[in-house]
């Protein structure tokens, strides 16, 4: 499973959208939506890093699956909208209708990461 459609309540206001796994990293789509439905915004699309990322975590609920998805760097998501208070964590809400493909995805996830992980890293160069 390599794309998930979410949603994601903001308050005022909503996010729609796609997240998907790509060799460059999560690919997040989303649109931004007011509180009556409107679209209040274009189609965006942010490519996060597999190796800035933390981690993929399903939370189960009683009526709902979640994704919750952790940087290293709160700038990792520093174009994403996020809730208030949430500046390293995505948490998105998974449809009813896809909520049996939220494990592979998360799974499939996770183990990007850390094969990003197990890489060996190359040095920055720091300009001195």
């Amino acid at each position: 499973m390599n794309s998930i459609p979410f949603s994601m309540d903001l308050g005022v206001s909503s996010v729609r959208g796609m997240l998907r796994l790509e060799d460059t990293g999560l690919i997040v789509e989303w649109r931004s939506f007011d509180l009556f439905g409107a679209s209040a915004g274009t189609l965006v699309q942010v490519t996060v890093p597999y190796r800035d990322l933390a981690g993929v975590e399903l939370k189960r609920r009683l009526f709902g699956a979640r994704l919750v998805i952790t940087a290293h760097r709160a700038s990792a998501f520093e174009k994403i909208p996020l809730p208030s208070g949430d500046i390293a964590t995505i948490k998105v809400n998974i449809p009813r209708n896809r909520r049996r493909d939220a494990p592979g995805f998360a799974a499939e996830a996770e183990l990007r990461i850390v094969d990003v992980e197990d890489e060996p890293r190359i040095p920055e160069d720091t300009g001195e």
